[in-house]
């Protein structure tokens, strides 16, 4: 039995440019044992941060610290412990917040939040939107898609598309308005692709019960052919004996067989 262990979270990366919040739950196993953000290897949040910048993310940590703020982008999760199993967000208990309404107060121009995936943003609402010193009117919340696992490293599906361009619409010095249009043209290809697998689903489905029913209707036949067989047998038997409760049995197992073809026939 897996046991939930006390997580306790990182400090924030900010400085006095940022303008923009990136948001997480509370560090994975991963990035607590290394000290850093996203650090799993099945995290994309670098990787969509380079392609949004068009830049290529170093691998060394204060070099990713440094793009982070070079960008404006400050990086913090909304738990500063808790109780969880591994690195899944499903199984946080015990959560304390972090201090938001400290760092808004220090940092006034960080106004834009950017939630990554909707257990944060789950999180916020329930733990820090009620803090006193909170500016919740003044904030600009975003959910973005979860970074935590994709599809694929080298292929793109529409929806790890779709999170890079909802992302890239939300960020300084990129260019919104074209991120804003991708965002919407790979959420229909999304929503094509959901219609499409859903459509096959019920084929299949389909497809399923017709089979069940063929069966179902070529086993009333066999049903009906064995017992007019041991019909036939029990009058042979009958006509070589000639005893009555042979002929009795004969004329009933025929009737069952007869019965058994009529709801062949009737599909039933």
């Amino acid at each position: 039995m897996e046991i939930a262990t006390p997580t306790e979270g990182l400090a924030p990366i900010v400085d006095a440019n940022c303008t923009h919040l990136i948001l997480g739950t509370i560090p994975g196993d991963e990035s607590l044992r290394l000290q850093r953000y996203y650090a799993h290897g099945a995290n994309q949040l670098w990787q969509i941060l380079g392609k949004v910048y068009s830049e290529e993310v170093q691998d060394e940590y204060e070099d990713r610290v440094a793009f982070l703020l070079r960008h404006g982008i400050a990086v913090w999760d909304v738990l500063r412990s808790a109780d969880r199993k591994a690195s899944l967000d499903s199984a946080i208990k015990n959560e304390i917040a972090s201090d938001f309404a400290g760092l808004f107060g220090q940092f006034p121009q960080l106004r834009a939040v950017e939630f990554n995936g909707t257990t944060a943003r789950t999180l916020f609402g329930r733990h820090v939107a009620s803090q006193p010193g909170v500016p919740m009117e003044e904030l600009r919340c975003v959910v973005l898609p979860s970074t935590s696992w994709t599809p694929g490293r080298h292929v793109k599906s529409p929806a790890e598309k779709q999170a890079i361009a909802e992302l890239t619409a939300q960020l300084p010095g990129v260019d919104q308005v074209s991120a804003k249009r991708e965002a919407l043209r790979y959420g229909a290809e999304k929503e094509q692709i959901r219609q499409k697998a859903e459509a096959q689903e019920r084929a299949a489905k389909d497809a399923d019960e017709a089979s069940e029913k063929a069966v179902h209707h070529h086993h009333r036949w066999a049903q009906a052919v064995v017992a007019v067989q041991v019909s036939i047998a029990l009058a042979a038997i009958t006509l070589l004996t000639r005893r009555r409760w042979l002929q009795v049995a004969s004329y009933g197992v025929g009737a069952i067989g007869g019965t058994l073809a009529v709801l062949s026939m009737l599909h039933i």
